[in-house]
């Protein structure tokens, strides 16, 4: 009979044979995944690759998981086997794979780059407001040689070509640097130095170089990545402005310059700007996308379609050394009185800039035109009556005893009174014609009334580049 001591013992024995067969199984299932998976031999040892990947768990994974702390810190050799999810097996067969130092992100834990997200991947290096060497952002890393920058949109075409790139220098423990170079493809300064990224105690910041181009690199993206956390940054904070409104005070307006003076930006020919037309009248619209020394036009039709009320003649040009969106008004006017023609149809419209005090000038000219054809008319009235009145005492006399001197006059009068009817009629075509046109004038200020009230032009500026786009201007409402 045995003992309570040895009763016990055997128990224990028995728990230790069933994990080491437990132990034992999972080892056999791992070496036979990795066996079976696509290039592997014998010899390949079981292994996880550290690689950044953030594909799901797979089988072998989850057989074999290792528990370790912050990715910059080794795990401990007394640390136990965790049920937490183990980072994804890849890379080569013929690699010695190894434990991987970053694990999937659970939720609701602190990766290093949560800061940047708080700045929606925005750390601007120049602008207006921004220091000389502004600090960045938060990289909470204990190893500095764990961060790498990449820059995204560094190719620019100017008077050369140029190219913007990274060059990082070594790191030492929580500090780490990466030069910014401009090479170009021609000329005696074919490389400058343009600033630096500096990482010092989990701060990143940037220092400009002296006398450095501002114009690009700002308007390039930063890649910033850490193990498997990785955010695209902006390095320039677009500038917010309400949406362009148009008012007629003038013939030409400029809407916007779009950024502060002085600030620089990249070479205007390879700038976009992005129009959206909210509360519009109906009108046809020739694109919405403006590059420099280009035109969109808006045409607005009158009522007949014969000809355009108003034309908007948008353009995006350099003036006084700034980038801006200018806006010409035009409007068909018909010919003065002093170039009258013989038939309405054969009127001409002319093209005339418009302003208010043109269009003002307009309702005067055209109330001024039909009154005068009217006037003409009133005095063509007079005469016909006048004429009617000879004609009448003629029969008189014609009707007590005819004579040749009698029949001869009437003939004349006659004909005047035919004459000044068809030439009666065509005043009347001009006078209906110029009545038309002032009443069209009248309503062509309650267009610009209604466009200078309700017509709004969302935009966005980008400078667009392989890889994505940087936005320098923006209106409020625009899409970011």
């Amino acid at each position: 009979m045995r003992s309570g001591s040895e009763h016990g013992a055997s128990q224990d024995l028995v728990v230790v044979a069933s994990a080491v067969d437990a132990y034992d199984g999972a080892a056999i299932a791992v070496d036979q995944a990795v066996l079976e998976s696509p290039g592997a031999t014998a010899k390949t040892p079981r292994k996880i690759d550290a690689g950044p990947s953030e594909a799901p768990p797979t089988n072998v994974d989850t057989a074999v998981a290792a528990t370790e702390g912050p990715a910059d810190v080794p795990p401990s050799p007394d640390t136990a086997v965790a049920a937490d999810p183990a980072p994804a097996v890849s890379g080569n067969a013929d690699d010695n794979l190894t434990v991987a130092s970053v694990q999937p992100a659970v939720a609701g834990q602190a990766r290093p780059l949560d800061d940047i997200r708080t700045r929606s991947q925005i750390l601007p290096i120049a602008g207006e407001g921004v220091p000389e060497t502004p600090t960045l952002c938060q990289i909470a890393v204990e190893d500095a040689s764990s961060v790498t920058l990449e820059l995204i949109g560094g190719d620019f075409q100017d008077t050369r070509t140029l190219k913007l790139k990274l060059y990082p220098q070594a790191a030492q423990g929580k500090r780490a640097a990466w030069k910014v170079r401009q090479e170009a493809d021609t000329g005696f300064d074919r490389m400058q130095d343009v600033g630096e990224f500096q990482l010092k105690d989990q701060q990143l910041g940037f220092v400009w170089s002296k006398n450095a181009d501002k114009g690009k690199l700002p308007f390039c993206k930063l890649k910033i990545t850490t193990g498997s956390d990785s955010e695209v940054c902006s390095l320039f904070a677009p500038v917010r402005s309400a949406a362009l409104g148009v008012n007629f005070n003038n013939r030409v307006q400029k809407l916007t310059s779009f950024v502060p003076p002085g600030v620089q930006i990249p070479p205007v020919e390879s700038l976009k700007l992005e129009l959206t037309m909210e509360g519009w009248p109906e009108h046809q619209q020739e694109g919405d996308l403006l590059v420099l020394n280009k035109t969109i036009k808006l045409s607005f039709e009158d009522a007949e379609a014969i000809r355009d009320a108003l034309r908007i003649l948008l353009t995006l040009k350099v003036e006084s050394g700034q980038l801006g969106v200018y806006a010409a008004y035009f409007t068909d006017v018909p010919r003065s009185a002093t170039q009258r023609t013989k038939k309405v149809e054969d009127i001409r419209f002319e093209a005339k800039p418009l302003s208010h005090k043109d269009l003002e000038k307009l309702a005067k000219d055209l109330a001024k035109e039909t009154a005068s054809y009217q006037s003409e008319l009133d005095a063509m009235d007079d005469s016909l009556k006048k004429l009617q009145a000879t004609q009448d005492k003629l029969d008189s006399q014609s009707a007590r005893g005819s004579n040749q001197a009698i029949a001869a006059e009437q003939l004349i009068v006659e004909r005047r009174m035919e004459q000044l009817t068809e030439k009666q009629a065509v005043m009347e075509e001009f006078r209906n014609f110029y009545a038309d046109a002032d009443a069209a004038a009248t309503a062509l200020k309650e267009l610009c009334d209604k466009i200078e009230s309700d017509a709004r032009i969302h935009f966005r500026l980008i400078r667009p580049f392989n890889g994505g786009e940087a936005v320098i201007a923006s209106s409020v409402n625009a899409v970011p």
